[in-house]
């Protein structure tokens, strides 16, 4: 059993949440493409409709977009735990259910602008996991902005943990016995969430 701040645990449990979804899918999409190639008997089999590759392409953004902001959720409950050490665990789970509301939201924001800019188009197209639809550009400004969203949930990681290890050896003599068992803490579990 993990033991952590209530808040931290809603944001853990939903990033699984999203972790369930991206196996899941990855799982479904995988076994029909391989069910398509393997049974192909004329070359019709292979032309979908687009529409039907849009609500999945929407259910692969909302999961990883899900993905990415859950980790920048738990980087942003981490910098306020490191932020208020003596009366962070005091705290309640209130924010914990804001962030997650909040990432929920940009992943939906998200999967919904890139439905919107790829259309509802019912043209056959071949049966790939790459489709080229039109607004390729917004896309791949999606792309690069879910990557920089990525990156600075690892920078901020990163600098917390080495902020806190410097708070723990120059100024663990002044700290309360509260502030010095959440400093631990906040190591602890950022020594948990660095490989996520």
């Amino acid at each position: 059993r993990l033991l952590a701040h209530k808040s931290l645990l809603l944001l853990l449990h939903m990033h699984s949440f999203w972790i369930l979804l991206v196996c899941a899918t990855t799982f479904f999409n995988n076994s029909s493409t391989l069910y398509a190639h393997l049974t192909m008997r004329f070359v019709v089999v292979v032309v979908v409709v687009v529409c039907s590759k849009l609500m999945f392409n929407f259910a692969l953004n909302l999961k990883l977009a899900g993905f990415i902001f859950s980790q920048m959720a738990m980087a942003a409950e981490r910098y306020r735990a490191s932020a208020s050490l003596g009366v962070y665990e005091n705290s309640s789970s209130s924010s914990g259910h804001l962030l997650n509301a909040a990432h929920v939201s940009m992943a939906l924001l998200v999967s919904f602008v890139h439905l919107g800019v790829t259309g509802f188009d019912s043209t056959p197209v071949p049966h790939c996991t790459l489709v080229r639809f039109t607004g390729d550009r917004l896309i791949f400004a999606m792309v690069f902005f879910l990557f920089l969203c990525e990156l600075a949930t690892i920078v901020t990681f990163v600098r917390l943990f080495v902020r806190n290890i410097r708070l723990k050896d120059n100024c663990e003599a002044g700290l309360t016995l509260t502030e010095r068992y959440q400093l631990a803490e906040n190591i602890r579990m950022l020594k948990i969430l660095l490989p996520i």
